[in-house]
This record gives C-alpha cells, sequence and structure tokens, in this order.
C-alpha cells in the first residue's frame, strides 16, 4: 500500500510533536522542583521577600506533579497514536487528524505560547498586579536563575512543539484540504 505524501506529513508532524510532549512532561516533572526552588530563591536574593513559596502563593509556578504530568503524557500518546494511524494509511487517521489538528494549533498553541515566551508574559502579568512585590521582581534575573535547573535542551524544544502545534497544524490542514 502506498501512502500518500500528506499521511506522510502529518505523521511526521505528529510523531515529532507527540515526542516533544513527552519529553517536556518528563523534564517538567523531573527538573521542575529545582526550577521552582531557583526561583524562589532569585526571588529572595532581589530582597523581595523572605518567603520561600512567594511565588507558588502568587500562582507563578515551574513544577509540575505527577498528576499534572498526566495531561501533557496523554496529549503525546494520543499524537504518536494518530501519527501511526496515518502511516499505516488508516482511512481513521484522515479524520483524527481533522479533529485534532485545529485543537493543537488553538489550544496548544495558546498554552506553549506561554511556555515559550513566559519572560514576556510574567513580565506583562507582574506589571499589571496589585502586589508591589511582584511588581519590583527583575524577571529576566528570575528567569535566568530558573533555566539553569532545567536541561539546556529544554528552551529549543519548546520553540519546536510551538511551532509544530502551530505552523506544523496549519501545514496539515491545508495538505489535506488540498488532498482529491
Amino acid at each position: 500500500m502506498l501512502l500518500s505524501f500528506n499521511h506522510v506529513i502529518a505523521a511526521i508532524q505528529q510523531l515529532a510533536l507527540g515526542v516533544t510532549f513527552l519529553l517536556i512532561g518528563v523534564a517538567a516533572r523531573r527538573y521542575g522542583d529545582q526550577a521552582q526552588q531557583a526561583a524562589e530563591q532569585s526571588v529572595i536574593d532581589q530582597g523581595i521577600t523572605k518567603e520561600k513559596d512567594f511565588l507558588l502563593k502568587h500562582k507563578v509556578k515551574f513544577s509540575e506533579s505527577s498528576a499534572e504530568m498526566l495531561l501533557p503524557l496523554a496529549i503525546g500518546v494520543l499524537l504518536l497514536t494518530v501519527g501511526i494511524l496515518n502511516l499505516t494509511g488508516s482511512g481513521l487517521s484522515r479524520t483524527l487528524s481533522w479533529i485534532l489538528e485545529p485543537l493543537l494549533l488553538v489550544i496548544v498553541g495558546f498554552v506553549t505560547s506561554g511556555q515559550v515566551f513566559v519572560s514576556s508574559s510574567l513580565k506583562r502579568a507582574f506589571k499589571k498586579s496589585q502586589d508591589a512585590q511582584l511588581r519590583q521582581i527583575d524577571v529576566d534575573a528570575l528567569m535566568k536563575r530558573t533555566s539553569t535547573a532545567f536541561p539546556v535542551w529544554l528552551q529549543p524544544l519548546q520553540v519546536v512543539r510551538f511551532a509544530l502545534a502551530t505552523v506544523g497544524s496549519v501545514v496539515v490542514m491545508v495538505m489535506f484540504a488540498l488532498q482529491k
């Protein structure tokens, strides 16, 4: 059975995106607590507060619990499954792709943009905050300190995931729409 070019492109996008979800989910779980501690220590070192969980109290969280890790892992497994179905040429794969890709574009694109542009997101949020201490935080110093707790490949992989979820989803939808 000869696979269509569109199914192969969809499979590559879905498999690659699925892998990014798995890797980023595992990294967030594995290194997130260290990153949270680094972020909290950065705020203390900046002289903003002496509270060890100041950021957590303000819902700024870099760590991920086992339960929170289930969603990205489930998304990763779903993407891998649909990608494999595309590689088999399953008729169901096209339907599932038409359901999945718009959701990826809108929901995952929005959520992952906050991770890719976390520094600017935090700057905006802190600037608008009613809390004077939050407004004083040097976000660039905070992010520099926090990023040292994560593996160096995490940030580039988050950018790849964002690109696959947005541009990749558009490409797959356009290709399937043009398919005869």
